[in-house]
């Protein structure tokens, strides 16, 4: 497994255990920050392998070039993973041509499918899967959710108030085609008065909630002592334990509205849209008109989002294993 964001990461924290399950070996090849997403503990033993699943970083630097190039090399089954939209734009160079692609391609609805192939993937290489991270939540059972609920708030001492999840995450900032990571906390919002983000969450929210952050990697926070910045909750800690969550349309959001979880975006700029995701509408439109700001995106009520097209897709390991054997 090659991962070098955090999104894919999750991803494969989820189907790690998967194969341990049906008595594979897993050698991982995580940089720094996608280790941070790793919710079990693996060790590079191998030199060589069976199958290569990758993620795409970004093509302009393409680290995933070579080790697609090695798999091929050495006869190796290569699978790319695209979990979610947000990294769709990563399949070209900015001549246009195509970057080095896997054996096969994994997406997770058919409409991310259908525009690939539209913009000249061949078909015969995209498979569609259930998603790794939201079948392995929607799994946990009720009564599991409430005792990763209790457990946090027992050792966090956040049993007065219900908890708020703020997941932060870095934004870019700049001008003439200068890009800076800024902090989407320090982000200044325009609501009546223009502050920063997380001061008018602070104002509007701390009386209320005990307010938990989790930032990214990148990012450099240091919060007020009314915030806590908890990075070391597990994803299912961080989804299962707060009664709001609150967040810029990142893929840990499409995570809280598979899951029924109370969401709001706090940006109409957000990375997906009814058009290419699997989810009814009705959650749309809790996530986009209830938002903090009251957007809409006019979500049509009668918006029917292709669940009929995941019930027939097969889990990332069994899809694998009809692979290898045709």
């Amino acid at each position: 497994m090659h991962a070098r964001e955090a999104g894919i990461a999750t991803v494969f924290s989820s189907l790690i255990p998967v194969f341990f399950k049906n008595n594979w070996e897993v050698d991982i090849n995580f940089n720094s920050i996608s280790k941070k997403y790793l919710d079990i503990d693996v060790f590079n033993t191998h030199s060589a392998c069976d199958v290569l699943l990758c993620g795409f970083d970004s093509v302009d630097i393409d680290e995933t070039k070579d080790i697609l190039l090695w798999a091929r090399n050495n006869n190796i089954l290569s699978i790319g993973i695209l979990d979610a939209w947000k990294g769709i734009d990563r399949f070209w160079k900015s001549d246009g041509s195509l970057r080095e692609m896997a054996d096969f391609l994994f997406v997770p609805d058919i409409i991310i499918a259908n525009w690939l192939i539209k913009r000249g993937i061949d078909h015969n290489i995209i498979k569609i899967i259930q998603h790794p991270v939201i079948k392995r939540l929607q799994s946990i059972p009720k009564k599991r959710r409430q005792l990763i609920r209790n457990s946090v708030e027992k050792k966090y001492n956040a049993d007065s108030k219900d908890i708020l999840m703020f997941f932060s995450e870095p934004i870019y900032d700049g001008f003439n085609n200068e890009r800076k990571y800024t902090s989407l906390s320090n982000a200044k919002i325009i609501n009546q008065k223009s502050i920063p983000l997380l001061d008018w969450m602070i104002d509007k929210y701390a009386e209320r909630y005990h307010l938990f952050m989790r930032t990214h990697p990148v990012e450099d926070v240091n919060p007020s002592d009314l915030v806590s910045k908890e990075n070391n909750l597990s994803l299912d800690e961080a989804l299962f334990s707060p009664k709001l969550i609150i967040g810029v349309g990142s893929t840990v959001l499409r995570y809280a509205a598979a899951l029924g979880l109370p969401v709001r975006n706090i940006s109409d700029n957000i990375q997906w849209s009814p058009a290419q995701s699997n989810y009814d509408s009705k959650i749309w439109k809790d996530i986009v008109s209830n938002g903090l700001f009251g957007h809409n995106l006019n979500v049509q009520s009668n918006d029917r989002l292709n669940v009929q097209s995941n019930d027939r897709a097969l889990p990332v390991f069994d899809q694998i294993i009809s692979l290898l054997n045709n």
